[in-house]
C-alpha cells in the first residue's frame, strides 16, 4: 500500500512541475526548426551533454516517462530497431527521462533492457522547449540540427510505420544536412545523365542497408551485383530468375528454375544449396528466416538452424512485414492473410478451408 502511494506521489509531482512550467500548451517544435542550444543535462553516468554532439548523425530523442503506458514498449522496440542495417552508424538514440525522481529509473532501464544513452530532464526545461505534451515522444534532428520529423504519444501499433518513416528520413539524408541534400553532389551529378545498366533487365533490386549496391537478373538468367558508384559489376550466378539481399548486403539468396533450388551466396564466397526447388526468395528484414515459394506453397527455411517447413499452401504472392516479423501473404482467391514465420501448414490449410 505503502508503495502504490509513493508511485501515485511522484505521478502527482510531475504532473504539478508539468503545469508549472507550461507543459503541454506551449507551442510545439516546428519541424525545420533549428536547435542552436540546449539547457545543461546529464546523463545517468553523470555526463554532461553538448549540443554539439548534434553533428554529424541524425539524433532521435525519446521523452518518456517511466509511469506512461507505452514507455516500455516503445524503448524496447528502438533498442532493437537501431541495431537494423539501414540505421547503423547513421542513427543514434538519445532517451529524455521526465520524471521528477529517477529512484526507479534504473530498474525500470535493466528491466526493458534499454541499451541507449538516458538524459535527465527533471526540471523539463529541454522537454519544454519541445513541448512534450504526451511521452513517450519522438523527434528526429538531422546533422544540420534541423527537427524533421515529431510524432507525440506514442501507440505501440504505430512503432512499425514510425520505422519506415525514420528509415526513408535517415536513407534521404544519408549523413548530410537537408540543405546540403538538396545540392546534387558528386553521386548526383553522375546521374544527371542516364546510365545503361543492362539492354534485357528483368528484374532489379537495391539493398535496403547500402543503396550504393543493387541487384539485376539479366535477360538470359545471368544475376550480377553491382555498385552504382564506380558501375563496377560482378557475376553471381546464371540461369536465375529471381533474388533478394541479405539485410547486411553482403549476402544474396536466389532461385533458378522452379525445380533447380533455392540457393544462398555470400558475395565472396561460394553458393550453398537450402532447397532442391523453389521460386521468388525473399531474405526477411530480421536475417533469420528465408521465405520461398514451391509452386503455390510457402516455405520458410531458418538460417540459424538451417531447417525449413511448409507454412500456407494455395498462394499466389509473400510479402515479409517492415520489421519481419510477420508475412502477408495472398491467396488464389485474392484474400490476404497475416502469417508467422512459425507457422504450419495444417494450421493454415484449416483457415483457408
Amino acid at each position: 500500500m505503502k508503495k502504490n502511494k509513493k508511485k501515485l506521489l511522484v505521478i502527482l509531482c510531475a504532473a504539478t512541475l508539468f503545469s508549472l512550467i507550461g507543459y503541454g500548451h506551449a507551442k510545439a517544435q516546428p519541424e525545420n526548426q533549428i536547435i542552436n542550444s540546449i539547457p545543461t543535462l546529464k546523463d545517468t553516468g553523470g555526463s554532461s551533454f553538448s549540443v554539439s554532439e548534434l553533428n554529424d548523425h541524425f539524433t532521435l530523442f525519446v521523452f518518456f516517462s517511466i509511469y506512461s503506458d507505452n514507455s516500455a514498449a516503445t524503448l524496447k522496440y528502438l533498442s532493437a530497431m537501431r541495431k537494423q542495417p539501414q540505421f547503423a552508424n547513421k542513427l543514434r538514440i538519445i532517451g529524455v527521462n521526465v520524471d521528477p525522481s529517477t529512484n526507479s529509473l534504473d530498474n525500470f532501464l535493466r528491466k526493458n533492457k534499454v541499451q541507449f544513452r538516458i538524459l535527465l530532464d527533471v526540471s523539463l526545461e529541454f522537454s519544454n522547449r519541445f513541448s512534450v505534451r504526451n511521452p513517450p515522444s519522438l523527434f528526429l534532428i538531422d546533422p544540420s540540427r534541423a527537427v524533421i520529423f515529431a510524432n507525440s504519444g506514442v501507440e505501440p501499433y504505430s512503432l512499425q510505420d514510425i520505422e519506415t518513416r525514420l528509415s526513408g528520413l535517415v536513407s534521404a539524408g544519408n549523413g548530410k544536412s537537408r540543405a546540403a541534400a538538396d545540392k546534387p553532389d558528386s553521386m548526383d551529378k553522375m546521374f544527371l545523365d542516364k546510365k545503361l545498366i543492362s539492354a534485357n533487365t528483368r528484374f532489379l533490386k537495391f539493398c535496403r542497408g547500402n543503396d550504393a549496391l543493387l541487384l539485376y537478373v539479366s535477360d538470359d538468367g545471368s544475376l550480377f551485383q553491382l555498385n552504382s558508384r564506380d558501375m563496377a559489376r560482378r557475376l553471381l550466378a546464371t540461369d536465375v530468375a529471381s533474388a533478394d539481399w541479405a539485410p547486411d548486403c553482403k549476402s544474396v539468396v536466389f532461385a533458378q528454375k522452379e525445380k533447380s533450388g533455392v540457393w544462398i551466396k555470400p558475395l565472396d564466397g561460394a553458393a550453398v544449396e537450402i532447397a532442391d526447388e523453389g521460386r521468388s526468395p525473399q531474405w526477411s528484414p530480421r536475417d533469420n528466416f528465408i521465405v520461398f515459394m514451391v509452386r503455390e506453397e510457402v516455405w520458410t527455411h531458418q538460417i540459424a538452424t538451417k531447417k525449413r517447413w511448409q507454412i500456407s499452401a494455395d498462394i499466389k504472392s509473400i510479402q515479409w512485414s517492415p520489421d519481419g516479423s510477420l508475412l502477408q501473404l495472398t491467396d488464389v482467391k485474392g484474400r490476404s492473410w497475416l502469417v508467422s514465420p512459425f507457422a504450419h501448414a495444417s494450421l493454415i490449410e484449416k483457415l483457408f478451408k
